[in-house]
């Protein structure tokens, strides 16, 4: 760790103790932070930092959209942002119900093809896929398709539908918490389906539209490649980009750090939204029996603090990864994204309390 980052850290911590706990870092510390990463660590190739709190938001970056290109990355640069697009679909899911299309506890019964008739489908229900208390596993047990790096490319909405009812369950439906990406996708497509379009066309006219984010999308348009940064493995090497077609609702979600901003900022309250509502609606956890230590809201999950729960939800695929977090109760919010494989939870954490530590790369 060099001098200069030592003293960055060391005046933060001491303006913390000195009552200014809630401020974030200044920009100077959050790049020392993120330049340590790539250029002594070599934990990353290129890093986006936003937050966002009564003040406004701001935007920290360092790195490369690639290796050796010298487009270094920005607020507009695309990134794949992996599980985070799950929270998304949740926000679907509280529109929806908001407007009276769906009900949380409807069985999936309701909503699958009718092809599709098994006694699972009208056990399940859409909170369950929201709050992965369905019981799917991660993923359906067969091998990715074509030998595919990442499960969900090529995967078809047949395949996921004959899923419901062909492969083990981890658990039975409402009894424990299962985390499921194929739940996830399960849910965006029936939600597609009771709106009577497809999963892209539904999330861009219900949230990023009202919410302003003009440059996030599933697919990959000739704008969105332009700005969009190459994944890498975490010692630097490129990975051949992800698509996951047919699981758009689990993670596919391509976006920028000034979209999620202003995403983060309509959670907070400080971007008027006819999203509201349903905003409101994926905040509230409830109480699960099985598993008291592990709440939830919808798609989101939480950290503890003293007096308070941050709702959180990271994020990756092959060659990115990604952390959103939202603190309600001191109005204040961040993203991390960065185009490697390099896990950004725990920077996203400490930039939102700075008594949570900042592990070494």
């Amino acid at each position: 760790m060099s001098r200069s980052f030592r003293q960055a850290l060391g005046a933060f911590a001491l303006a913390a103790l000195a009552g200014a706990a809630q401020a974030f870092p200044t920009d100077e510390t959050v790049r020392e932070i993120l330049r340590q990463r790539v250029e002594v660590a070599g934990r990353g190739v290129g890093y986006v930092v936003g937050m966002a709190d009564r003040s406004g938001t701001r935007v920290v970056s360092y790195g490369h959209a690639a290796r050796g290109n010298g487009r270094p990355v920005d607020g507009d640069t695309v990134f794949q942002v992996g599980s985070v697009t799950k929270v998304f679909t949740s926000l679907l899911l509280a529109e929806m119900a908001g407007r009276g299309e769906v009900r949380l506890d409807d069985p999936i019964a309701l909503y699958v093809p009718p092809t599709v008739r098994t006694r699972r489908a009208k056990e399940i229900t859409l909170l369950q896929l929201s709050r992965h208390t369905a019981g799917f596993m991660t993923f359906p047990d067969e091998p990715a398709p074509s030998g595919a790096e990442d499960p969900g490319d090529g995967y078809t909405n047949e395949a996921m539908f004959a899923a419901v009812d062909r492969h083990p369950m981890r658990a039975a439906a409402g009894v424990d918490h299962a985390y499921s990406s194929f739940g996830a996708a399960l849910l965006g497509e029936l939600l597609a389906r009771r709106a009577g379009t497809d999963f892209e066309s539904a999330v861009r006219a219900r949230i990023f539209e009202p919410l302003g984010m003009t440059r996030s999308g599933f697919t990959l348009t000739p704008e969105l490649r332009t700005a969009h940064a190459v994944g890498h493995t975490s010692g630097g090497s490129p990975r051949r980009m992800a698509e996951a077609r047919g699981m758009l609702g689990s993670g596919s979600l391509r976006t920028t750090a000034n979209d999620l901003l202003r995403f983060v900022q309509a959670h907070l309250g400080l971007l008027e939204s006819s999203l509201a509502p349903a905003l409101r609606a994926t905040q509230r956890t409830e109480a699960d029996r099985q598993r008291p230590d592990l709440p939830m809201g919808l798609g989101w999950f939480y950290f503890e603090l003293p007096g308070r729960r941050i709702l959180q939800h990271g994020g990756s695929t092959p060659g990115f990864s990604a952390y959103v977090g939202i603190d309600l109760e001191r109005t204040r919010g961040v993203v991390v994204l960065a185009n490697s494989d390099n896990d950004v939870t725990n920077l996203g954490k400490h930039l939102l309390d700075p008594y949570i530590p900042l592990y070494t790369p």
